[in-house]
């Protein structure tokens, strides 16, 4: 597996491992909504990627998947304190977004 493949593979896998808890420090029914959005669109990614093949040594490529590293990162290091629910929504977000720019450079 290559190291698009695999970044997507760990946000989708992050993010079912902390979807319950995601879910529980939402405070509203549209924050819910968002972070299932963002769960069902990186679950997307990571299954139509699968069978994709992604060219590993392009420059785009290997520029996205440095994105989705930075962003996982920040990701895991704001799940550990759920008090600001609203910002992790956002980095959920954004972190999705570049999977799914990531997954869009399969061919």
């Amino acid at each position: 597996m290559g190291e698009a493949l695999q970044s997507l593979e760990a946000q989708y896998l992050f993010l079912t491992q902390h979807l319950s808890e995601l879910l529980d420090a939402c405070q509203t029914d549209e924050q819910r909504n968002q972070v299932r959005a963002s769960y069902v669109e990186a679950r997307r990614n990571y299954w139509n990627a699968i069978n994709q093949i992604f060219h590993d040594d392009d420059p785009g490529i290997e520029k996205v998947v440095e994105e989705m590293h930075d962003a996982q990162d920040s990701l895991q290091h704001m799940t550990q304190d759920l008090a600001n629910i609203a910002q992790v929504i956002n980095a959920i977000s954004t972190a999705v977004k570049i999977g799914t720019e990531l997954a869009s450079m399969a061919g």
